[in-house]
């Protein structure tokens, strides 16, 4: 189908997968000038330039306006070859719209939540400065990778290493023939320096069985305060808390903190039905830019009670 003939008939807004695409159609309707960019392309394509001096806009503020169209995919433009050079020619998406906010009672989604220990990995790859907590003492000795695989390691509440990954196996409760909407998972974290250091930006990423789902920057080791749920007897020089992080997978792609940022990957990837359990890996990639490390943070250290969340939404 030809884009200038795309036509979106239903949005449906109970459905989480179509709330990304409603917002980004609301926020494009809802300034003056881009109603009149709308408007100008409704009766031909036109230029950058031309739509800059027909609405009297500087062309920056145009180029803008028409970014924020094309995320909405109200627009979309293609370069052309010019005398000049090139020139970008905008073109309006042609299609209806309906936004249905009625509860859908044959469609109802149940949700459930497995919380998982940060002490109960599964697996790991340790970095040579590593070390693990239990909510009263030190596990093991620090830095000693032979910590991780002892059997008091299952009672850490904090987990920390300065590169590497670390892995949990969540129980899959649900059955294939469901259908999945989404699967999220939220866990503080942060990087990890000697100490603590509040500008020290880690490059993390999340797999799920096994597939890169997003990678994310923690920007840095935090301390300086005591986290809300430290107890008191862990050193204030040491690390105290971390970032609330969620990733979600959806059927539209991956989500960071309820932000899309990775349309090529969707739930249908995962392969649950090959899989026993569902994988949840977080850690530095080995050829990764800032290897950091990081702080993984249960329930009873840092800024937030909880451990490590996977959100199921079935319907």
């Amino acid at each position: 189908m030809d884009k200038a003939q795309k036509i979106l008939n239903e949005l449906d807004f109970s459905n989480s997968e179509n709330l990304y695409q409603i917002n980004n159609i609301c926020r494009a309707l809802s300034v003056p000038e881009r109603l009149e960019i709308i408007r100008l392309l409704m009766n031909k394509s036109m230029t950058m330039t031309e739509i800059a001096k027909k609405l009297n806009l500087p062309l920056s503020s145009t180029v803008n306006h028409v970014k924020i169209l094309e995320e909405a995919e109200i627009v979309f433009t293609e370069k052309f070859r010019t005398r000049n050079g090139q020139a970008k020619i905008c073109f309006l998406n042609s299609f209806s719209i309906l936004i249905n906010f009625l509860p859908n009672e044959d469609d109802k989604q149940l949700k459930y939540v497995e919380s998982m220990p940060v002490g109960l990995f599964s697996d790991c790859r340790v970095g040579e400065f590593n070390g693990l907590s239990s909510a009263s003492n030190i596990i093991g000795v620090p830095n000693d990778k032979q910590s991780f695989f002892i059997p008091e390691h299952v009672q850490a509440e904090i987990v920390w290493m300065n590169e590497g990954w670390i892995e949990y196996s969540f129980p899959k409760r649900f059955d294939d023939g469901k259908r999945l909407d989404e699967i999220k998972f939220s866990f503080e974290i942060c990087s990890e320096s000697p100490n603590y250091r509040l500008d020290y930006p880690s490059e993390l990423t999340v797999w799920v069985n096994g597939v890169e789902i997003l990678t994310f920057i923690s920007p840095g080791d935090f301390g300086g305060r005591k986290g809300k749920f430290s107890p008191d007897w862990w050193p204030q020089i040491s690390t105290q808390y971390g970032l609330l992080t969620s990733v979600a997978i959806r059927r539209n792609g991956a989500y960071l903190n309820e932000r899309l940022v990775n349309r090529d990957i969707c739930l249908g990837d995962l392969r649950f039905a090959e899989n026993q359990c569902v994988r949840f890996r977080v850690g530095n990639k080995d050829d990764c830019r800032l290897k950091g490390g990081f702080n993984l943070f249960g329930k009873s250290f840092g800024d937030y009670n909880q451990d490590i969340l996977m959100e199921v939404v079935l319907r």
